[in-house]
């Protein structure tokens, strides 16, 4: 290794850390002198997230027209006041005396902690005494639930977790006030809906029924709802788990669903005490259920509360 390498390695890294320093304090005007005139600034994607692909200075700096240094005026940092690239591992390959290839891990933080962390992969040129990207192309290895970079699962600030939580009071809402447009968008078209009681010292008996697709669920539904003449439920005990890459979730509540008959029966009450299951996905930005299974573990009353209409 000569002298000439070190030099060259150490020009390089200052063009890598440029990036991550220009991208921390919006530097639009630092950031557009570290590429080639034909760069290529790729990113592969990672689910739910798109994948881009940028040629060229003027369509790689098109990327950070909304980028602002005066706080409050860039929409990326309206949930956090800082953002920090922060670079670990590097390795740098002299490829001749012009060309070198780099890779570099690197975590990013806000004030929220962690936020999403990958790989740089690096292709540069020396040009005159400073080393350019030709390409940089980014790999994302871990993406936080609530990642800021973008917010998925609905309006700003609803992470994972209360996004969930909304999909589940919303089905009791959706069939409590009979809301069946509503009733139908909080399902994926191919779900399915599994029932079962659980029996003596907490054992699940087999599924007592599955419907399969959204249609079918929510003319089954609807039908049942016709012999009742109110419902009311109760949603408790919240559990949610991401999945690490945002894009799905297990999710679960505990139950109290109340069902009152109607016409001649409206003497007649049913009440279910249990736990929802839900397994939900992210469908271009909104949270939806891909299965739910109700789990009775207690009956009170009596199930001819929910016959259906006369003829």
């Amino acid at each position: 290794m000569t002298e000439a390498d070190d030099l060259a390695r150490e020009a390089i890294r200052r063009t890598i850390n440029a990036y991550s320093i220009a991208d921390d304090q919006r530097d639009t005007a630092t950031f557009a002198t570290l590429w080639a005139e034909n760069a290529l600034f790729e990113f592969a994607g990672f689910g739910p997230l798109p994948g881009f692909s940028r040629k060229g200075i003027a369509e790689i700096c098109a990327g950070t027209a909304s980028w602002s240094a005066v706080p409050g005026k860039d929409p990326s940092l309206a949930r956090t006041s800082f953002i920090r690239h922060n670079l670990t591992t590097s390795e740098i390959e002299l490829i001749s005396a012009d060309t070198a290839r780099a890779r570099t891990y690197f975590v990013v933080v806000t004030e929220g902690g962690p936020d999403h962390a990958g790989v740089y992969a690096d292709e540069l040129v020396r040009v005159s005494e400073s080393w350019l990207f030709t390409r940089r192309s980014i790999t994302l290895d871990w993406r936080a639930p609530g990642s800021l970079f973008p917010a998925l699962g609905g309006p700003p600030g609803k992470v994972p977790y209360q996004a969930n939580v909304d999909l589940m009071n919303a089905y009791a809402h959706a069939l409590d006030s009979r809301d069946w447009a509503l009733f139908a968008s909080l399902f994926t078209e191919v779900t399915v809906f599994a029932m079962r009681e659980w029996g003596e010292n907490a054992v699940p008996k087999d599924w007592a029924f599955e419907i399969k697709g959204r249609d079918a669920l929510v003319a089954n539904i609807r039908g049942i709802w016709e012999g009742l003449s109110a419902t009311h439920h109760f949603l408790s005990n919240y559990v949610v788990e991401p999945a690490r890459d945002g894009s799905s979730a297990k999710a679960s509540c505990y139950l109290r669903a109340h069902h009152v008959g109607n016409r001649e029966r409206s003497h007649l009450y049913e009440e279910s005490l249990g736990r929802f299951d839900f397994a939900t996905v992210l469908e271009h930005g909104v949270w939806k259920i891909a299965r739910m299974e109700e789990n009775i573990f207690i009956m009170l009353g009596t199930a001819d509360a929910f016959a259906g209409p006369p003829p």
